[in-house]
This record gives C-alpha cells, structure tokens and sequence, in this order.
C-alpha cells in the first residue's frame, strides 16, 4: 500500500515530494494536468477530472494517508475516505470551513478570535458607499491575490470585480502582515515556528518577500503566538496552519485568513530551521513526532513570478537575477518546473540567509530590484 497521496501536483506538492523522498516513502500525486510541476519527477503521478467525485474517491482506495497542497477539492472525497480509516490532512471538517472565506470569519468570529468587520454580498446590488473602504474578497476559489480587489470611494465600479457571493472586510491601518506557521500532531503536541513579516505588492495583492522572524517585540510576538493558538484550539484538529495576521498601527491584531496546508509565507524553513514546513507536513501524516521549529539563521523568501505582460506561454525561460542569485552567499534558489508562463504566477523562489538581520537586509536590497523583473521567455525583454 502506497505510504501517502498528495492532492495538488504544484510547487506546493513537488516539495513536499522531495521530503518524503528523504524518507524513502511511496508517493501518489493527483494532479490537476499533465505539465504540472510533480509531474516530471513522480512515477505514481496522474491526472483525473477533480468534477468526478467517485473517480477520485477510487484514486485514494489503496492508500493509507493523504496531504492536500490545495483546498479546492470536493469535501465529499474526503469523508469517503475518513470513512475507510485514511488519515486526511487537512480533515474534511477543517476543510469546509475553510473552502468559504464567509463561513472561515463566521467561525473564527464566533470561537472568539478577533477579526476585522465583515459582511456577506451576495451580489454586487448589495455593495453600498460604507463598502469603499475595504476589500472584497470572493468567497470561494480564490488564491494568489486572485479574486481580491480593493475597493474606493468611486461609484460605480469597475468591471473586474471578483465574482458574487463576496466577503467585504473593512480596511484597516495595516502596520504589519503577519504569519504563524502552527503544527498541532494527533495527540495535541503543538509546535510553532516564529512570526514572519509578508510584504505584499499593491498590484497582483500577492507576496512580495517575507522575513523571518518578524520584527516585532516580545510583547508582540506573544500577541501573534496567542492569536495563532486560538485559531489552533477553534479547529480542534491535526495539522499544519498558516495563519494570516493583520498587526494595527493602533497595536490590534485581528486574523485575516488561515490556510490549512505548507504555505508560500513557511518557504524559508528549507534552509532556515531544522525541520522544513514540508517535512513537518510529513511528520504530522505519518504520524512521527514534531521536529524543532526554531530558527537557524535571519531568512527572507523573494517571489519569482510571471512578468505583467507575459502570456500564456511556453517555455523555456529566464528567471531575471538568477546569476546574482547564484553569486550571493547563502542565496538559494527554487524553480519550480512550471510549463506555461502566466501574469503573476508563481514560477519559484529564493530563499536567502543570513547571520545578522542587518546583513539580511543588504542582501534583500540587492537581490529583490533584480528578481522584481520577474520570469519570461527566452529573448523577451527583462525590462
């Protein structure tokens, strides 16, 4: 019987591939079509249309435990198989309330977590001059600042608003974005790793860098661990969290989102700890115990993505930067073997480490005007 079955053949899962390689395990990827990124380096890789429930539900008959790298998946496949004694990360319980950005606020508002104010549209007949100052987020499918706009004080509005039912949250003074990377095993053990700081681009609402820790004082970081154990013990459920926080100018801390799954925000954990986010997915599903999560150096992750005016495209492709990469100390990068170029999508990353927070900023203010460029075809402009 296979060892694990990944759900999601992305960036997300390729990695997760390599750590459960380490460990000689047998691996399954369903994915999603036949040039995605775990495609080419897993033998027990396929595809299969994800609208045909019985379908994937026969995928997983003879495997043991699964790890979902997307929540776009069909909640009933997860409750077949929690039926027939699979181990299913996240649970399908977990997964409903987080599939629907209105039902995850409902619930984290009524466990007591503090998030900013928000409201349910139906359509956009609902919005209303008191909504100018937020956002609208839809309520389902979107990811990568897709289906995320903010919203101003012209009416009406433009057309690419996100498709209706949305979720409107009330804009607040935004100091910092923060993440918590929580790991909670079958028996309750609970594991942390420390705060980072997401600096996001104003354009695609996607994650510029992160740095990790975060810069936040000893109060503050009591602040976010306290919040994250919250929205831990409201799922009640094994693990792995990444919890999306907003830090005020006015010192309050309110979740935005929690993402039930390795993230892009815990990229850093490869080279940066002793325990990889994607090996602490491993653990948690083979049921092995915790590995340590503090930090072993000063990390920032930068985002390689599609450039603004690339198309659906082809390869092969140039990652702007990558010779400076390759040429700075402890500089690490991440392709992640995508077949088709998109505005904005994500092509891979790079993480960088350092002893000192000091040194880490001067080799983010070199690498990060350099990767910003983005990715494009072979002999098209990088700027």
């Amino acid at each position: 019987m296979p060892d694990l079955g990944i759900v999601g053949g992305g960036q997300l899962g390729r990695m997760l591939l390599y750590a459960a390689w380490r460990w000689g395990l047998d691996c399954r990827v369903l994915g999603r079509s036949s040039t995605d990124p775990c495609a080419e380096i897993c033998p027990g890789f396929r595809t299969l249309d994800w609208n045909d429930t019985e379908k994937l539900i026969h995928w997983g008959r003879d495997i043991s435990c699964f790890i979902l790298e997307i929540e776009h998946v069909d909640v009933a496949v997860l409750e077949a198989w929690e039926r027939a004694n699979k181990r299913v990360f996240p649970s399908s319980q977990t997964l409903r309330l987080i599939q629907d950005k209105h039902k995850q606020k409902e619930f984290l508002s009524g466990k007591g977590c503090s998030v900013a104010d928000f409201e349910y549209l139906s359509s956009v007949e609902m919005l209303a001059p008191r909504h100018a100052s937020g956002f609208l987020k839809s309520c389902r499918e979107g990811y990568d600042g897709r289906g995320v706009f903010q919203l101003g004080s012209a009416f009406p509005f433009r057309e690419d608003l996100p498709s209706f039912p949305c979720l409107w949250e009330k804009g607040v003074e935004i100091k910092q974005e923060i993440s918590v990377l929580a790991s909670q095993d079958m028996e309750g053990h609970v594991r942390f790793y420390p705060p980072v700081e997401m600096v996001f681009d104003p354009d695609s609402h996607m994650m510029d860098y992160a740095i990790c820790p975060a810069p936040l004082s000893e109060e503050e970081k009591e602040r976010a661990f306290s919040l994250a154990a919250q929205v831990l013990e409201a799922f009640d459920s094994a693990g792995l969290f990444a919890i999306e926080m907003f830090h005020t100018v006015e010192g309050e801390w309110y979740v935005n989102e929690v993402a039930p799954r390795v993230h892009n925000s815990g990229h850093h954990t490869i080279e940066g700890h002793p325990t990889s986010q994607f090996e602490q997915m491993i653990r948690l599903a083979m049921g092995y115990p915790l590995g340590e999560t503090h930090h072993l150096f000063f990390s920032a992750t930068l985002n390689w993505v599609g450039a603004a005016g690339s198309s659906g495209s082809s390869g092969p492709f140039e990652y702007s930067g990558l010779q400076e990469v390759l040429s700075t100390p402890q500089a690490y990068p991440h392709i992640y073997g995508k077949k088709e170029l998109r505005p904005f999508r994500k092509m891979g990353h790079v993480t960088v480490l350092a002893k000192e927070p000091s040194e880490l900023h001067e080799k983010l203010s070199f690498l990060r005007p350099r990767i910003r460029d983005g990715v494009r075809l072979i002999g098209s402009s990088l700027g």
